[in-house]
């Protein structure tokens, strides 16, 4: 693991079954419609491009705005994939650590970035959300090589775009706890142990090593500061 966030939690928090995880994206009105309909991903979407996923639906509603982003980003859609599927896509991952995503050659690329919470500052330019630096959340990208596969693990798609907005609407007019009680019931998902430490993950906040040669002399270690690079597009 990098230094750059070795004192952070990397946990995969979703909704899931024993057989599926749910995975958002957001797209505009014209992909969107088409893949409801076909209930997976045809034209015009684009499977030369590379797709991001994401478990966390709090992250989704930060990047894309609760759908208020901007029109290709206008509709939210919850892909239920079929888990083993999708333990498969992430064993072909590399994480990503600031490098060009262009020179890597992994099919699927992993990064970690800030998770988010709904913040009582309402700032409407971070989507109403603060960042948790502590606490990572995990994007999956998928690239041309692997969109077959990611299609083929594909149990459902279903159309959240109204939940996402209600939450925007609330967070508008300053109610926190009514869009809180309309987030997804996310919780810890198991994993492979293979997979745990391919991805570099870790369930723990670590403290850094006790300072006492430091100024101000022995004191309790204080957690890192962590860095911040959110990179994925949606």
């Amino acid at each position: 693991m990098s230094g750059r966030d070795a004192y952070a939690t990397r946990i995969i928090r979703g909704v899931f079954t024993d057989t599926t995880i749910r995975v958002y994206q957001a797209y505009n009105n014209e992909i969107a419609d088409a893949a409801l309909k076909a209930q997976t991903f045809v034209e015009p979407w684009k499977s030369t491009r590379t797709t991001w996923i994401k478990p966390s639906m709090i992250w989704m509603g930060y990047r894309c705005g609760w759908g208020h982003k901007d029109k290709n980003q206008k509709r939210v859609l919850a892909i239920d994939m079929n888990l083993e599927g999708f333990y498969t896509l992430v064993k072909m991952a590399s994480v990503h650590e600031g490098s060009s995503l262009k020179a890597d050659k992994n099919p699927v690329v992993v990064q970690w970035d800030p998770e988010r919470l709904l913040s009582e500052s309402y700032d409407a330019s971070e989507s109403y959300t603060e960042k948790q630096p502590l606490t990572r959340s995990i994007q999956i990208g998928i690239k041309p090589g692997a969109t077959d596969l990611f299609q083929k693990h594909i149990v459902a798609i279903t159309d959240v775009t109204e939940t996402f907005n209600a939450i925007y609407t609330l967070m508008e007019q300053k109610d926190i706890d009514g869009a809180k009680a309309l987030l997804a019931d996310e919780q810890k998902l198991p994993v492979p142990e293979d997979v745990y430490e391919l991805l570099h993950m870790s369930s723990e906040i670590k403290k850094r090593p006790s300072a006492e040669s430091s100024v101000g002399g022995a004191e309790a270690a204080a957690e890192a500061p962590v860095a911040e690079v959110e990179t994925s597009t949606t």
